[in-house]
């Protein structure tokens, strides 16, 4: 399943900023924020937002961290390391 940015979710969907605060219980505000990048929505509202966009938008879009990340060198000793 391919995510994408939450900005780039509602123009897609067509759904609205009052929308996405009510399908998610969070202000209207909080979510103009998250819309805008200027805000990062914390673990629980994270859930309800991944559940309200059918999964579409994951905790990963808001950190730019890449779906296949490659390894960097020495990173699978490091993490063996501190295991």
């Amino acid at each position: 399943m391919a995510s994408m940015k939450l900005a780039e979710w509602m123009t897609e969907t067509g759904t609205t900023i009052p929308q996405l605060a009510e399908g998610t219980g969070e202000g209207v505000e909080t979510c103009r924020l998250w819309v805008k990048g200027k805000r990062t929505p914390r673990k629980e509202a994270m859930v309800k937002l991944f559940a309200f966009t059918r999964g579409k938008v994951s905790a990963n879009d808001f950190f730019d961290i890449p779906h296949n990340p490659t390894p960097t060198e020495g990173a699978a000793e490091r993490a063996a390391d501190a295991a």
